[in-house]
């Protein structure tokens, strides 16, 4: 235990706030890796020997605990002016909580750098706002979430709708087998009603009955087989998960739709959860506004072909997942600079078809 707190602190290194002047040990960033797949616009989702999911590379800024500023690791030891100093703490002293320190952390690093408006271009900002939205799409722990782990666009996409296919088809069964069921209990009542009085009809009365009774162990049988989720009434856990699929791919019409599948019903236990994620969701479509707002305005600033394919591409992306039309940007993006990672990613997304 004492060897594990020796090499932790040796970790951490000791910053000073160029606000106030007080120090604060910052924690080396952490490792993470891609096994939890790669989101559209480029958020990648780690998951940890413990099975936990976070999202990945999210240890590139730094909060200050006592004046809440917050700023890039490469800017640590950076001082301010005093007019800058003041206009800082002013901002500072307004800003709220987004409910999730780490959307808290790059949110107001945006903001710090905007208000200094020096040390990083337009796009740089909107790429600190992105950040926060993937903070805010990583604040709610998913169940099932395993079972989503898209490693391209395309794949993704065939992934989502895999995944609502085999709902679909399950529910299928599982109302058919349910039918069965229900027809098979009238059977038996209206057989029980008839009571015949000779021999012969007695006799045929109990072999339809176990006839009945064979169709309906088989039928159970059938119904077992189903997997554990979708056997009960209301399926809403099943439900969560295709909506935040969904929103991983940035569907927003199929997330929506999932969401009011849930809504209506989705029972004492998965009711905190629900309003969590549906508060994420909102969270994260305000900050992606922010950062759209600044790749829009780098865009009218000359920019190498690469970083303007990359830029007009998650422009794009803020769009078409907040419901808007991205494939402008992302044919920008495809024209300027096509063999790029940006012009290559919103290549991939003009040929997703939902």
């Amino acid at each position: 235990m004492a060897i594990a707190a020796c090499a932790a602190t040796a970790a951490a290194q000791s910053v000073r706030d160029p606000l106030d002047g007080s120090s604060v040990a910052v924690a080396q960033p952490t490792p993470w890796n891609r096994a939890g797949g790669e989101d559209p616009d480029g958020c990648l989702h780690s998951i940890g020997v413990d099975g936990a999911w976070r999202i990945a590379g999210l240890d590139g800024v730094v909060s200050f605990p006592r004046t809440g500023l917050a700023l890039r690791r490469a800017d640590l030891g950076r001082e301010f002016s005093p007019d800058e100093a003041t206009r800082l703490r002013a901002l500072l002293r307004d800003a709220a909580s987004r409910g999730d320190p780490v959307v808290d952390r790059y949110a107001t690093a945006a903001a710090v750098y905007r208000s200094l408006g020096a040390g990083l271009s337009t796009a740089e900002v909107g790429d600190l706002y992105l950040r926060a939205a993937w903070a805010a799409r990583g604040m709610v722990a998913i169940p099932g979430a395993e079972s989503f782990r898209p490693q391209s666009v395309a794949d993704g996409f065939a992934r989502l709708k895999e995944l609502e296919r085999q709902f679909d088809t399950e529910q299928t069964r599982l109302h058919g087998v349910d039918r069965i069921l229900e027809a098979l209990a009238h059977a038996r009542r209206d057989l029980d009603r008839l009571r015949p009085s000779d021999p012969a009809g007695r006799l045929a009365a109990e072999e339809l009955r176990y006839a009945l009774f064979a169709v309906e162990q088989e039928a159970l049988r059938l119904k077992a087989e189903l997997p554990p989720e979708v056997q009960g009434p209301a399926p809403a856990e099943r439900f969560v998960l295709l909506a935040w699929a969904a929103q991983r791919m940035g569907d927003r019409q199929a997330r929506d739709r999932w969401l009011r599948r849930v809504s209506g019903d989705p029972g004492e236990r998965l009711k905190p959860k629900l309003e969590q994620l549906e508060q994420a969701f909102a969270l994260e479509e305000a900050l992606l506004a922010e950062a759209g707002a600044l790749y829009a305005q780098a865009l009218q600033e000359p920019l190498p072909p690469a970083e303007e394919a990359r830029v007009a591409c998650l422009l794009g992306e803020t769009l078409r997942r907040r419901g808007q039309d991205g494939a402008p940007a992302y044919a920008r993006a495809q024209r300027v600079a096509p063999e790029s990672p940006g012009g290559q990613r919103a290549s991939q997304l003009l040929a997703a078809k939902r």
